[in-house]
């Protein structure tokens, strides 16, 4: 279920998401351009990588995502702020840089009010621990910078242009060097505005294949969102995924766009 914001945070959180099931056991996150903050509300979420099972907090923020990540919970039941991309720093008063494929406890960065706050929201109704969340934020949120204004600007056109822009469309258009663009980007973003556009596009052929997919081949719906080709599209989908197109298409029971059963 996705709830919106306090037109008063719009400018920060794009949306609200309940999430929950209680139907697999392992799932598949991968990134759809935005950082975010979870508050788990059921079972233990575990997840795999390199070092094993990793378990994590009861709330915790997690930055970009180059690839994808691998779950274990037995009962999904989760209440995530979905985040506009260049909000950590607004939020947390860190670069964006430093959350990039991480996951950190919501108490690790802001201390004892991450834990009142993550209590408040495991006691109340879904409307009551939505108002406790939203007065948080509007507190914990700084001031916007320029800098971050800018890098909303152009992470907005590069949302609008489906990820279909070139570095230097954005040097030319937005009047910055080069080494300025990615500097900036890596700080309030955490990636590479071409990394960036990547995730853009790959959420806009996610969105078409929903709309179309019973109509249009994968090949012509991928040529349509800026791949050259079905091998081009399998690449950069499996990068992004650890999926086919294909495979994609055919789980049932997807928890959202980006979280799916595996």
């Amino acid at each position: 279920m996705q709830i919106p914001c306090n037109p008063i945070l719009s400018n920060i959180v794009k949306h609200y998401l309940i999430i929950e099931s209680s139907e697999h056991l392992f799932y598949r996150f991968f990134s759809d351009g935005n950082p975010g903050i979870v508050f788990r509300l059921g079972d233990p979420i575990y997840i795999s990588n390199s070092l094993g099972d990793q378990a994590q907090p009861s709330s915790f923020v997690y930055g970009q995502i180059s690839n994808y990540l691998n779950l274990q919970v037995s009962s999904v039941k989760m209440l995530i702020v979905v985040l506009h991309p260049a909000a950590l720093p607004r939020l947390f008063n860190i670069p964006a840089s430093e959350m990039k494929d991480k996951t950190i406890a919501l108490e690790d960065l802001i201390g004892s009010k991450g834990r009142t706050l993550e209590e408040h929201i495991a006691s109340k109704s879904l409307i009551d621990a939505i108002s406790s969340l939203e007065h948080f934020l509007i507190q914990q949120k700084t001031a916007v910078k320029p800098s971050e204004e800018f890098i909303n600007k152009l992470s907005e056109y590069i949302s609008h242009s489906a990820g279909n822009v070139s570095i230097e469309q954005l040097t030319h258009i937005f009047g910055i060097s080069e080494r300025q663009l990615e500097r900036k980007f890596s700080a309030y973003v955490g990636i590479s505005p071409k990394s960036f556009a990547e995730t853009v596009k790959l959420q806009n052929f996610l969105k078409r294949i929903q709309k179309y997919g019973g109509e249009k081949s994968l090949g012509q719906l991928g040529y349509e969102c800026g791949y050259y080709d079905q091998a081009h599209l399998n690449t950069r989908f499996k990068q992004k995924t650890g999926l086919a197109p294909s495979q994609y298409l055919s789980i049932k029971g997807k928890l959202s766009i980006n979280l799916l059963p595996v």
